[in-house]
């Protein structure tokens, strides 16, 4: 049986290929290429005497394949984003991600590669590798020969799907080259409905990032449709609920309740019991949501209360007279969560002061950086790690719960007032609330994925102010 594929995953973990271990003799000081931050940090060198990129001991001018030289790219840029701190994280909407030193590797190691010189079998390394190098045309190039030399329809529409996962999954993700190639497998009249619907699902996974609601709407009702005309058999190979969630995503950030819970019974109507009824589940916990939100839009909010503040300002948050934005947050997330810390950091750099930021958290016992503590160390260790470590443009609140200790010696640590709203933030992590204090959004927010989602939903409340 094939392989299922969620589409409900946040973002896209690059994973290191048989990465090669460092040595002290393999450090790197490499001049960044035009336009690039410094990577002084990453270690890496490029050999003075001959001119060739090497990482460890190996030599990539020697690679004899594109694949082995993506495969290198890939190797030094999970290096780079382990090893380089918050600066270096690859989350951007608006920028080639990819860390400057893993693009010269790319291209040291690439540029002799080309469409006319590679074997059939290396062609999907020189479409990634091409991407990496910014030679969207050669990858274009690569793609169209793969296309054109599948023996039948069958693998033919298999390589455009693929094909729509390298452009989607390169940095920056090609959206425009990934809608033209949609456009031609859903073309393509011997494609199964199960590879159509999976390319619609792979854009929905990514399209947030460009943020147009009606072509995600589209993506989104034909994936449905696909579904709905799909046999028993087919439906077992596919994830039926990305098309469901980004319709109910749209009318969440669009603040339609009543639209989201027609959606809901839809879904749970079509879809709920596929999958031994994981869909059942799903949709009645985005119902709950859908409750939780019609009870708090446009309620007036009161100045967040808690135990530990730092960088407030002195005044209260949200902010009176201020669009506010409240992400609540587990202080323990390591750099998993950078990606919801550089959205923080995005928003920052767009709005300015006009937005207040407020980031809550609860005491748990220990922070990052330390052992057990008591709740005034733990808060200090959870203020240095994100506000001197991470340099987050918030304010900071670290709330206490009340703690239990049992029989065994074991603490319990349960939420604090602050980790109780909201129903526990079991489905949503961020507030937005507008100049006159009133909740105007209730949602999840977890990687720049979001970001224009969210810019949407902030702008609505500066519109609100005026």
């Amino acid at each position: 049986m094939r392989m299922r594929i969620h589409y409900s995953v946040l973002f896209v973990v690059v994973s290191a290929v048989g990465a090669t271990s460092l040595t002290a003799q393999s450090t790197l000081t490499a001049a960044p290429s035009s336009g690039a931050g410094p990577v002084s940090a990453t270690p890496h060198r490029v050999a003075a005497d001959t001119g060739r990129m090497t990482w460890g001991h190996q030599d990539y001018s020697r690679y004899t394949s594109a694949d082995a030289c993506d495969r290198a790219v890939q190797n030094v840029t999970a290096d780079a984003w382990r090893g380089g701190g918050s600066d270096t994280m690859p989350y951007s909407v608006s920028t080639d991600t990819l860390p400057a030193v893993a693009k010269m590797v790319a291209q040291q190691c690439g540029a002799r590669f080309t469409v006319n010189n590679v074997e059939p079998g290396d062609l999907w390394g020189l479409m990634r590798l091409s991407l990496a190098m910014g030679k969207d045309d050669q990858a274009a190039a690569a793609l169209d020969r793969m296309i054109v030399e599948a023996p039948n329809d069958s693998i033919r529409s298999h390589v455009m799907r693929t094909g729509l996962l390298a452009y989607l999954s390169s940095h920056a993700p090609r959206i425009a080259p990934a809608q033209k190639l949609m456009q031609r497998l859903d073309g393509l009249a011997a494609a199964s409905r199960v590879e159509k619907y999976e390319g619609h699902a792979q854009i929905l996974l990514y399209w947030r990032i460009a943020y147009n609601p009606d072509s995600m709407r589209t993506h989104a009702k034909t994936a449905i449709t696909l579904l709905q005309a799909m046999t028993p058999d087919e439906r077992d190979m596919v994830d039926p609920f990305a098309p469901y969630f980004t319709l109910l995503g749209l009318a969440n950030d669009e603040q339609d309740v009543q639209t989201q819970s027609e959606l809901v019974d839809q879904a749970l109507k079509e879809v709920g019991s596929w999958h031994d009824g994981k869909g059942t589940e799903q949709f009645l916990h985005a119902e709950h949501l859908v409750q939780s939100q019609t009870a708090v839009y446009g309620r007036k909010t009161r100045a967040l209360k808690g135990k530990y503040w730092f960088n407030d300002g002195g005044h209260p948050h949200p902010a009176p007279g201020k669009v506010s934005l409240i992400v609540h947050f587990d202080h323990l997330c390591g750099v998993e969560c950078y990606p919801l810390y550089t959205v923080v950091r995005s928003l920052h750099e767009k709005y300015g002061d006009s937005l207040d930021i407020t980031l809550i958290t609860d005491t748990r016992g220990h922070a990052i950086t330390t052992g057990i503590v008591d709740a005034p160390t733990e808060a200090k260790a959870v203020s240095d790690y994100y506000l001197t470590y991470l340099k987050l443009p918030v304010a900071l609140l670290v709330d206490v719960g009340p703690v239990t200790k049992h029989r065994d010696g074991k603490l319990e640590y349960k939420p604090s007032p602050i980790g109780e709203m909201f129903d526990g933030w079991r489905l949503a992590n961020t507030v937005v609330v507008d100049a006159a204090g009133r909740i105007q959004w209730l949602g999840a927010m977890g990687s720049p994925r979001d970001t224009r989602m969210i810019e949407k939903v902030i702008d609505r409340a500066f519109q609100r102010k005026s």
